[in-house]
């Protein structure tokens, strides 16, 4: 996940509108037969260049000097410290680590292409309808991609729908699993419960992989217990 820093508005009420703060997070899902190997997912991210996306997901204002470095906190709440590792992918991109992941998935760069058994990586890149700059994001996500040899496309999508579709076990009525996702998440909320939201995996008893709680389709049974104990 790279998040950066927004600002938008909900209208309460017929004439009332208040400031909500939230924070634009690229979720890049398990799905489908590349991007469920955790190295393709990391090497595709280590192709991202952030600055680009802040610059334009905030317009370039002030809200750009509010980069969302952590995985839980939003840079406005308290307690607030950045986590992410400053020099190294996601916070800067690293195509030589980008090709090492991709390689070791069994992906070859051919013809200025990454491919796999013959076929192209190809990504769906999805951003809600309602929000213009988070489909210029998803494009420039789309630019910086094929500029690195990965195919993609960009679809915009009501936010209603998207949420239905990313909730679904399988894809409905034959649209394409979305792999990529510009979308916004509130600021705020018990930070123990953002925390499992966005990575606590549900057990199953019958020996079943774990259930994912957010809608990336991917969890950490690992940090599950230090999840449990916040």
């Amino acid at each position: 996940e790279i998040s950066v820093r927004d600002w938008s508005s909900d209208v309460c009420s017929s004439d009332l509108i208040v400031p909500r703060s939230t924070v634009v997070a690229l979720l890049l899902r398990a799905t489908g037969p590349d991007l469920s190997t955790q190295s393709v997912r990391q090497g595709i991210l280590a192709l991202l260049n952030r600055e680009p996306l802040i610059a334009i997901g905030t317009g370039n204002g002030p809200a750009a000097k509010l980069q969302a470095d952590a995985q839980v906190l939003a840079p406005s709440l308290p307690g607030y410290a950045p986590t992410i590792p400053g020099t190294a992918s996601p916070a800067k991109p690293d195509p030589d680590q980008a090709a090492r992941q991709l390689s070791d998935a069994g992906y070859a760069k051919i013809g200025g292409t990454w491919t796999r058994d013959g076929r192209p990586l190809s990504l769906v890149i999805a951003a809600p309808t309602e929000h213009p700059s988070y489909l210029s994001v998803a494009n420039e996500i789309s630019r910086q991609l094929a500029a690195a040899g990965i195919q993609s496309k960009v679809v915009s999508v009501p936010a209603t729908d998207l949420i239905t579709q990313l909730g679904a076990q399988q894809p409905q009525n034959g649209q394409e699993p979305v792999n990529l996702v510009v979308a916004p998440q509130p600021v705020g909320g018990d930070p123990a419960t953002v925390m499992a939201t966005n990575f606590g995996c549900v057990s199953k008893s019958d020996g079943t992989p774990d259930v994912p709680l957010s809608l990336i389709g991917s969890c950490d049974p690992a940090i599950q217990p230090t999840i449990d104990a916040a």
